[in-house]
């Protein structure tokens, strides 16, 4: 809060030159001069226009002395040194000499400010602690985003299948479910929730696409995701919505089991942000993803193995703003960078009622985040590493029943981050 000018009653007795003073916890941190000369009697007298800002949680006594009382932290007739010590509410401070009537010049002197001594200073947060809210809101949800991308080349070779996932513990959970990859319209849907004390977040995303199949080895479709992501801290809360759109192309090399995936995504966010007691405040972001992944398929004796790499691309930027306070809120931005590599193998067994195959897998990831704006104040650009891993199985049988199963774990080789789950799922081929 910016105090900019207050105003005081005065009942002098003899003629007098105005001092306006404002302490903050027994510091004095503005005295203004004699700058206004007030004739015997009662007066208002309004200070000189000025620039204070006023800290929420700290002290404030203003207030005047005058020329014909006491002097600004001196002495009055019994020579006491006036220094604020301690403040209640429409009183004076203990510990400042009241000017009261002197010896030598007799004034008296009511302070009486409009709203009394002590000023509770506006909860309005500041500049700073809007766009750090706005940054980590960003970050956790590009975190997120990356890691929730469907899986495209399997509507090619043949491996997307539906799944039911759902994983919940005491505070905290995950669920995911997928249509079958058999078919030309598809979608899928998952979330996470944690809680811990004052600490909770929220991150649910969900997709639909369709495609076209130009030959066996091309489809060429499109699909819209949507995700809403919510954060509290305590007395803060961050919370927004998103969309993404944009086309996506799946290829295989011509007689080679070597498959490509693209897909192309721009789209906003609509988000809050509310501090303390303060109101909310909304503000916009725009937002762009680009990945590429390449995938092949090797066989050794009855294993099959499929070696795949995956790139990610996505940019997030607020634009600026002015809040609910008339403050300026600068645009900034925040970039990722993300390099998967992953290794699956399988190995199918024929069976009387249908066929067996198991699964598993290995993967590391490395991401590098930076920032534009205040937000470069806030991610410094740095680079995390991690690998999972993740066994299963497929049963097909002759029916036309299809049953699978995968156990997954995230967060190998770091300390900060940690996931797993099962997924159960189960198809009928008409």
């Amino acid at each position: 809060m910016q105090l900019t000018q207050f105003g005081v009653g005065l009942d002098l007795v003899a003629d007098g030159n105005v001092n306006f003073v404002v302490f903050e916890d027994a510091t004095l941190i503005y005295q203004s001069g004699s700058v206004a000369s007030i004739d015997i009697g009662y007066h208002e007298a309004l200070s000189p226009a000025l620039s204070l800002t006023l800290v929420p949680g700290n002290n404030y006594f203003i207030g005047v002395t005058t020329d014909v009382g006491t002097e600004i932290g001196c002495c009055g007739t019994g020579g006491t040194q006036g220094v604020v010590t301690s403040i209640a509410a429409n009183s004076n401070p203990s510990g400042f000499l009241n000017p009261t009537r002197g010896a030598t010049h007799g004034a008296h002197i009511d302070i009486n400010l409009y709203s009394g001594n002590v000023i509770t200073p506006s909860t309005d947060p500041t500049v700073e602690q809007i766009q750090t809210e706005i940054s980590n809101l960003m970050q956790e949800r590009a975190r997120h985003l990356i890691a929730a991308q469907p899986d495209l080349i399997g509507f090619l070779s043949g491996s997307a299948t539906g799944a039911f996932n759902v994983n919940a513990t005491s505070g905290n959970g995950t669920f995911e479910l997928a249509t079958s990859g058999g078919r030309p319209i598809w979608a899928r849907v998952r979330g996470d929730w944690s809680e811990n004390g004052d600490i909770a977040n929220s991150y649910f995303f969900g997709v639909a696409g369709a495609h076209y199949a130009v030959n066996p080895d091309l489809l060429i479709g499109g699909m819209l995701q949507f995700d809403t992501i919510k954060q509290e801290n305590g007395e803060n809360t961050t919370q927004g919505d998103g969309y993404l759109v944009g086309p996506y192309i799946v290829a295989k090399l011509p007689d080679h089991p070597l498959y490509f995936e693209g897909r192309y995504l721009v789209g906003r966010t609509e988000n809050t942000v509310t501090i303390g007691d303060a109101d909310a405040q909304a503000f916009d972001t725009d937002r762009t993803l680009a990945s590429l992944k390449v995938a092949g398929q090797l066989e050794y004796d009855d294993l099959t193995f499929t070696p795949s790499l995956t790139a990610t691309h996505l940019e997030d930027t607020q634009g600026a703003f002015t809040d609910n306070a008339d403050q300026d809120i600068p645009e900034q931005s925040i970039t990722v960078q993300n390099v998967a590599l992953g290794l699956d193998v399988a190995k199918a067994f024929v069976l009387e009622n249908g066929a067996l195959t198991l699964t598993g897998g290995i993967a590391g990831s490395w991401s590098k985040t930076e920032g534009t704006g205040f937000a470069e104040t806030l991610t410094p650009n740095f680079e995390g590493k991690r690998a999972s891993v993740h066994l299963g199985s497929t049963f097909a049988m002759h029916n036309g029943m299809i049953f699978s199963a995968q156990a997954n774990y995230d967060g190998i080789g770091t300390d900060d981050f940690e996931s797993f789950g099962l997924e159960l799922g189960f198809e009928m081929v008409f």
